[in-house]
């Protein structure tokens, strides 16, 4: 049997006034494993980090009032081995289809029509391809689609 499901993971940014005024904003990976008011899960620095969230829809209540952002993993990595989450920055190698090739930016997006994860920048839309990499988040990093 072959086992083609993905891990499903989320991460979550602050929006508005953080949890910890000492560290400011941060982005909480791992948000999906929120069971108590104990827990613990890494920052973007991989640091380990408290939360208070009784469980996952204690996030999903923060989401709703606008206080977090929610992103999925994609299930894909770039080409580092680095996980590609919604709201991610790539820089990808971009294929013409004639032969040629252009680098750009731009952010991974669901596309709901196409039912797959995309790249896109400026209204253009492309797949996300193998030769892609991680270089920031539009939360965290909002400078680099300019």
């Amino acid at each position: 049997i072959i086992n083609n499901m993905r891990e499903i993971k989320f991460r979550a940014f602050e929006l508005k006034e953080p949890y910890d005024n000492s560290v400011g904003q941060q982005m909480y990976y791992g948000v999906e494993g929120a069971y108590d008011t104990l827990g613990h899960m890494a920052n973007t620095k991989g640091d380990e980090i408290a939360y208070s969230w009784n469980s996952f829809d204690d996030v999903l209540y923060d989401v709703k009032e606008g206080r977090l952002a929610l992103m999925q993993y994609t299930g894909l990595k770039d080409k580092n081995g680095k996980e590609i989450y919604e709201g991610d920055i790539l820089n990808a190698k971009i294929d013409t289809g004639v032969g040629s090739y252009f680098y750009d930016k731009g952010e991974v997006l669901f596309h709901t029509e196409a039912a797959q994860y995309i790249l896109s920048k400026r209204g253009m839309c492309t797949n996300i391809g193998n030769n892609v990499e991680v270089i920031g988040n539009i939360y965290e990093n909002p400078e680099l689609l300019k």
